[in-house]
């Protein structure tokens, strides 16, 4: 798999099999990351807001936060920030357009997560409940199947649709919530 997202003058390429993530400029490679993740690559998004943010989703069930300006470290991927929140792969990732420090991630687990990024390492402590992992502020559980995509309704704040395979196992087609 090789995908390609796009924001004003670069271009982010990723290949699934090896964690790696490539930016162009103008054809011409400017980044080139090893390792961005433990597994194969599934998903990149481009802030809208901040052109330094870069999201990543993979089969490592985790999604990561790069900025461009500082992408590698000892030659291997560098995230500003690793979300732990799905038990399964990341199949899609996208920024919210409405908020540039929120963005949402779908995964095989059925789950769709919200998470804003000003809230790493701001958990509130919370008697008998178990502990959220740092920046989820919202989880649909709605699904009973893998989320396979999303998107955010840009001409409605804060709406959002998803897509999963549901119905896949008793032989129907999926849902969409």
């Amino acid at each position: 798999m090789y995908l390609i997202c796009c924001i004003m003058t670069y271009f982010v390429s990723f290949g699934g099999k090896f964690g790696l993530l490539e930016i162009f400029m103008r054809r011409r490679a400017l980044y080139f990351v090893e390792k961005a993740h433990n597994a194969d690559l599934h998903c990149v998004d481009w802030n809208r807001h901040d052109e330094n943010r870069i999201l990543t989703g993979s089969a490592d069930n985790s999604v990561r936060m790069f900025d461009r300006r500082n992408l590698i470290s000892s030659g291997v991927g560098s995230p500003v920030h690793k979300f732990e929140g799905h038990t399964a792969s990341v199949l899609c990732v996208q920024w919210c357009p409405d908020k540039a420090s929120v963005f949402g991630s779908a995964a095989e687990d059925g789950y769709l997560n919200v998470w804003d990024c000003e809230k790493v390492g701001k958990g509130v402590a919370r008697r008998n409940v178990p502990p959220a992992p740092s920046g989820l502020f919202f989880q649909h559980a709605g699904h009973r199947d893998k989320v396979v995509d999303f998107h955010w309704n840009s001409f409605d704040p804060w709406t959002i649709v998803s897509v999963s395979d549901d119905g896949e196992s008793t032989g129907g087609g999926g849902t969409l919530q």
